[in-house]
């Protein structure tokens, strides 16, 4: 075992499955300064010379072999250089962010990738309650509304101009114990933006260039939109349309939503395009199978989305590109977490890759075994082949992966089983490609 800035660390090899000196390290959380590991292969020369780590690793790639007590952390530039610089897209480190007795789920980076958001499950209070690493390089873990009562889930970050630390949540905070919106600033002041009891959920949140909030949420089957310039002041919201699932474009032009159609035929689902003017282009045409959390990719040119499998409960993974034409079938029964279904799919920084975990194996890849599921990833391409990566197997049913959108390298974080609590996991990847 070694130490960096005083932390210790243990290793493991996730071929093997051995340990040296294994640690439950959790209280200590903070960033891993990989930013400047090129994806590209480019020589790493001496840019890591900087390097700190003070979360704990649990995992590393095979190659570098089982340490020595004296060993650095890290491994050297020259094995890093050669690692990375590797035609094989594989698993570099595998770390631990978060694990406790509670169990914590869905993570959410926010839009530069410096602070992450997750729901934690306090099993002895009946709660949900939403927390903040609101400085991986620090580690800091505060929760966002403390009240004892309240439940609190679907977190969005704002996004669009600029890019900055607010962000809304929904809850069930108050006597009455009906869930509504809420508004958080960086220093987690927080406002009430909605105030009835009909449901709200699923809200997406952005501001536009000339500093106007606006946010869509979904009550009741209906698309709402709530502007306002003062928090304090957010005015009354106003309905857009019927539909449900709504998320901005990168763009913040149009948003996406799914609309249900019943008639004597059955009820039929949509995948939509709106303006807030009105304008409505359907882009999946009415399906009998129910869709569910269209997310776009990071350059507005495609929506990946959920579809309702033939086995109940299962669901098949989607995408379409938004100027039209046919949807392509990703993966079939990928793991959805239906509990937190703000939660969508996870495309890579490029907008070319997609990260899931699977229920069943396919296409001659082994997905599942048991309850471990291997990290899966397909370029969103016709006849792109599936890649797999794989972490200590005694981490088990991984859920909701999430990558995060300011590493210049592949940085997979999701919510799995350790012992009888679900924690915060990231696992990074020397590059992605075939």
């Amino acid at each position: 075992m070694s130490s960096v800035a005083g932390i210790k660390v243990s290793y493991y090899s996730p071929l093997t499955t051995q340990f040296v000196n294994p640690r439950v390290a959790h209280q200590s959380i903070a960033l891993l300064l990989f930013a400047c590991l090129p994806i590209s292969a480019e020589p790493i020369g001496t840019e890591f010379k900087g390097i700190q780590l003070s979360r704990p690793v649990i995992g590393r790639h095979p190659s570098l072999g089982t340490p020595n007590e004296d060993e650095s952390t890290l491994p050297d530039l020259t094995t890093l250089d050669r690692l990375i610089n590797s035609e094989n897209s594989e698993p570099i480190l595998f770390i631990e962010l978060v694990r406790d007795e509670d169990d914590r789920f869905a993570p959410l980076y926010s839009p530069d990738g410096k602070r992450l958001a997750f729901v934690r499950a306090d099993i002895e209070r009946k709660s949900s309650k939403i927390e903040i690493l609101e400085n991986l390089a620090t580690g800091a873990v505060r929760t966002v509304l403390p009240e004892e009562e309240s439940y609190d889930y679907m977190f969005a970050w704002r996004h669009g101009y600029p890019s900055l630390t607010d962000f809304c949540f929904a809850s069930t905070a108050g006597p009455e114990q009906t869930m509504n919106l809420f508004l958080a600033t960086s220093n987690l002041k927080t406002t009430r933006l909605t105030n009835t009891r009909l449901l709200k959920k699923h809200p997406d949140f952005r501001v536009t260039a000339q500093g106007a909030h606006q946010l869509l949420y979904e009550m009741e089957g209906l698309v709402m939109l709530l502007e306002f310039d003062d928090d304090q002041r957010p005015g009354e919201p106003r309905q857009l349309a019927e539909g449900s699932f709504p998320a901005w474009s990168p763009d913040g032009k149009r948003y996406a939503s799914i609309k249900t159609t019943a008639n004597a035929a059955g009820t039929h689902y949509s995948l939509v395009l709106r303006q807030i003017s009105g304008a409505e282009e359907v882009v999946i045409l009415p399906q009998l199978r129910p869709l569910m959390s269209p997310t776009w990719s990071p350059d507005g040119a495609w929506l990946a989305f959920y579809m309702a499998g033939q086995a109940k409960g299962r669901y098949d993974l989607m995408t379409v590109s938004t100027a039209g034409g046919p949807s392509r079938l990703i993966a079939q029964e990928v793991v959805v977490e239906t509990n937190f279904d703000h939660t969508g799919p996870a495309w890579s920084r490029d907008s070319k890759q997609i990260f899931f975990f699977a229920l069943k194996s396919q296409e001659g890849v082994v997905a599942v075994e048991e309850s471990y599921y291997r990290l899966l990833s397909r370029e969103n391409r016709e006849g792109a082949p599936l890649q797999a990566f794989d972490y200590d197997r005694r981490y088990t049913t991984a859920i909701a992966p999430v990558v995060n959108p300011g590493a210049r390298y592949p940085e997979v974080t999701f919510s799995a089983t350790r012992g009888l609590s679900q924690g915060i996991y990231v696992l990074i990847l020397n590059h992605l490609g075939n």
